[in-house]
């Protein structure tokens, strides 16, 4: 039970740095963006890498912060139906979609993992401003969904261990 306990932290941890991570890429993006434009109109000065960064940053934001939003249930959520159910029905239907979700994110992995191999091994670059090899951008990715497995596999076992509990029969 201990070696799950520490899996657990790191795994928690690891979540808490990818979100501060997600919220210094967001800062930066409004900072040079800020210069970016400061430096067009005011300089004359074009900074072309800015835009290509700033794509780059989204893509890390979107996967790095989702397993974060996920744990806090600060994604969008449909419940007009289940909202009007018991707890423990709707503990149940939470911990099925939940178990869905993980299998659905662990395709996603596997896929873009290949994807992010694929691109490494042949070298892909992408070309413009800057120019990067493509596997380092997309390994956000298979990153992100795997974060995402496990993150809704949490979810389902809290779900179903409320489920399973007598106290969740109110509602």
């Amino acid at each position: 039970m201990k070696f799950i306990a520490k899996l657990d932290f790191f795994f928690e941890s690891l979540n808490k740095s990818f979100s501060v991570l997600s919220g210094i890429l967001i800062i930066y993006i409004m900072a040079s963006v800020s210069t970016s434009v400061f430096y067009r109109y005011y300089l004359g000065i074009a900074n072309t890498w800015v835009l290509e960064t700033c794509e780059f940053a989204i893509l890390y934001i979107t996967f790095l912060s989702a397993t974060w939003v996920l744990k806090k249930e600060g994604h969008v959520n449909m419940d007009i139906v289940v909202a009007r159910l018991r707890m423990k029905t709707q503990d149940l239907i939470y911990s099925i979609t939940s178990i869905f979700c993980s299998l659905i994110c662990l395709c996603i992995f596997f896929y873009s993992l290949r994807v992010v191999w694929e691109h490494f091994w042949t070298g892909q670059i992408f070309t413009g401003a800057i120019r990067v090899q493509s596997a380092y951008i997309l390994a956000a990715i298979p990153l992100g969904f795997s974060l995402l497995t496990i993150q809704f596999l949490k979810r389902a076992y809290g779900f179903f261990q409320n489920w399973r509990s007598p106290e969740s029969d109110k509602g």
